[in-house]
């Protein structure tokens, strides 16, 4: 099925925005999130776990 140029940069554009919309959404909501205390405290108590719980696998 070809398409024609007109209707492949449309397609394009539509499908960059949806994505961009949606990146930039999570973007925000992600640094809300890290501004939040309790977001930070749970980020930092994970990765203090993977990093601790393989450390104690090898011993």
């Amino acid at each position: 099925m070809q398409k024609s140029p007109a209707a492949y940069l449309i397609s394009t554009l539509v499908t960059s925005t949806v994505f961009g919309t949606i990146i930039s959404a999570m973007s925000v909501a992600i640094w809300q999130g890290f501004l939040s205390p309790q977001f930070r405290a749970a980020v930092t108590l994970d990765s203090a776990e993977v990093v601790v719980a393989p450390a104690q696998r090898q011993i």
